[in-house]
């Protein structure tokens, strides 16, 4: 049975980002934690979208510029070795 509603609220960009943050902080630790930090920059940058009290993450710009270059060159090798295999 299908519901339009239910599947919007999933698909919704606030909702990916969640289950993003939920997956990667419930991940076991195996020395990456870019992709973490990438997602909590990410909601700091959205938290407006989902609350109205103000946000409890506070990131340096230049750290976040840091992470998001460091996981754009990381998805990049990850491709890379995909497409090797």
């Amino acid at each position: 049975m299908r519901n339009p509603v239910h599947q919007l609220a999933l698909m919704s960009e606030m909702s990916l980002l969640r289950r993003k943050i939920f997956h990667h902080a419930s991940d076991p630790w195996e020395g990456d934690n870019i992709t973490l930090q990438a997602d909590l920059a990410q909601l700091q940058q959205n938290w407006s979208k989902i609350s109205k009290v103000p946000c409890p993450l506070s990131f340096n710009p230049a750290h976040v510029e840091e992470v998001m270059r460091i996981k754009r060159g990381t998805a990049g090798r990850r491709r890379a070795t995909y497409h090797m295999l």
